[in-house]
């Protein structure tokens, strides 16, 4: 009695790492007090790739998760650049600075990141690390494997229907 093992279907990873992002990405972003605007937690997305679940969500996520340095080019002039932009032309960093009441103070504070890094720099935060979590992981494990019975069960149900019948 063989059978080919079933193929999790797109639509089932995407719900399993939805539940990821709703049960553990975003209370612990929540715990480490960074949502101002909810603009990073409205940006998660979870997606299939080839049997593989992803969670795709805004490009900064790497200065929430590593921290961000200070620039580069330390030159006062390209410091006041990145602020002024940072200040005037950063959609999130202005709704950030509107939500803390800051917005008379942008251009100070988006100089003070681009001199000494954020405040998560250098050391980061471990924002991602919950994925990787015994916590997360068992869960994960779990729903697959809940996948798995159920579909076994239904073709052992129908071999046996059909041999006997």
């Amino acid at each position: 009695m063989a059978f080919d093992i079933p193929k999790i279907p797109d639509e089932k990873i995407i719900e399993i790492m939805q539940h990821v992002i709703d049960m553990f990405l975003i209370p612990k972003f929540i715990d480490l007090g960074m949502d101002a605007t909810g603009r990073w937690k409205n940006s998660l997305e979870a997606r299939a790739n080839n049997g593989n679940g992803e969670i795709w969500g805004e490009d900064y996520t790497q200065y929430l998760s590593r921290g961000r340095g200070p620039n580069k080019d330390s030159t006062t002039k390209a410091k006041i650049n990145f602020a002024v932009w940072m200040a005037k032309g950063n959609p999130e960093f202005k709704a950030w600075l509107a939500v803390k009441g800051l917005t008379a103070y942008g251009v100070p504070i988006a100089y003070k990141i681009a001199d000494k890094g954020n405040d998560y720099y250098p050391d980061g935060t471990d924002l991602l690390d919950v994925l990787n979590s015994p916590e997360c992981k068992a869960y994960i494990i779990e729903q697959i494997g809940t996948f798995y019975t159920l579909e076994i069960s239904k073709i052992l149900k129908k071999q046996i229907h059909d041999n006997f019948a």
